[in-house]
């Protein structure tokens, strides 16, 4: 029996082994499995991996300056493409690749986020010349909110109501603070139930609309295509719970002129925002980079 044991221990080692020095084994990291079958722990050391090895290429290239090949001027850091590794001159506008320059860099493998799949709460629609993009509020928003929502009315309204009927209307006065933020609380909660955002994406222009309320601390947006270099997602801590913080999920934009734009909040799983940004990329073709800051999975 031990013998038996020891054997199939090693059958099992000897197959782990040729699985690692596989070339399968890196495509099989790469996005293939979808994400709620994965190995935490197995597949996050391999990414943890291949994002520092993203950050040795970038501090390759950032130590070395790049010349264009046709009339030797230097290249700007906007004009070179660190992931593909292809460059465009701003003087002569010559496009070329730059691999043979920088082995180092070159043979240093580039971080890929794995496939998301379409998470719940989002529907979308893809054109030949459109990308739609509908996301329920009631869906992907955090259910926090709406029951901290109910119980701050359960408690002040009757409150108010008991002090209406004995006419201690100085006492109102006084509740009529928490009234106003109770009511704010309210309407927050009826956006979140009843609103939709709607996302429309060609090639010209990003359009994101909140509808039917309106919302004043969530404004849609108009960004021209043009002027989008990188999507990203970003985590923050949205409120607390018992003491505990309550994490959600934001969506932005890296524009080409530097600035940053907070596109979309509030998602309640980093598959929501990391989804969108997934289909808007590919729309637009747009080469997936690491941003400063980006939540990755």
């Amino acid at each position: 029996m031990i013998q038996e044991d020891i054997l199939s221990f090693t059958a099992v080692m000897k197959f782990i082994t040729v699985i690692k020095q596989s070339e399968k084994l890196t495509q099989f990291t790469q996005g293939h499995v979808p994400a709620p079958y994965r190995c935490g722990n197995f597949f996050e050391n391999i990414r943890m991996v291949e994002q520092q090895a993203m950050l040795n290429k970038i501090k390759v290239m950032t130590q070395l300056q790049l010349h264009c090949p046709s009339c030797s001027a230097l290249v700007h850091a906007d004009d070179i493409n660190i992931a593909t590794m292809v460059a465009k001159c701003g003087q002569c506008h010559t496009v070329f690749s730059f691999a043979d320059q920088f082995p180092a860099a070159a043979s240093v493998p580039v971080y890929s986020k794995p496939e998301i799949l379409m998470p719940v709460g989002i529907e979308v629609l893809r054109m030949l010349s459109e990308l739609q993009i509908e996301i329920s509020w009631r869906k992907t928003s955090n259910k926090f909110f709406l029951f901290f929502t109910a119980l701050w009315n359960a408690i002040v309204i009757p409150m108010a109501v008991v002090i209406i009927m004995t006419g201690e209307l100085k006492m109102l006065l006084f509740l009529s603070i928490h009234l106003s933020v109770g009511l704010g609380f309210l309407y927050a909660s009826l956006t979140t139930l009843l609103n939709t955002t709607y996302i429309s994406v060609n090639s010209r222009r990003l359009v994101v609309e909140h509808k039917p309320l309106w919302v004043p601390f969530n404004p849609g947006h108009d960004v021209s295509a043009f002027d989008i270099k990188q999507l990203y997602a970003i985590k923050y801590e949205q409120g607390k719970s018992n003491g505990r913080p309550v994490f959600a999920y934001s969506l932005h934009l890296a524009l080409k002129n530097g600035q940053d734009l907070k596109l979309l909040k509030g998602l309640k799983t980093p598959d929501q925002a990391q989804y969108i940004e997934q289909e808007i990329e590919r729309f637009l073709k747009i080469s997936d980079e690491m941003v400063e800051g980006e939540y990755r999975m």
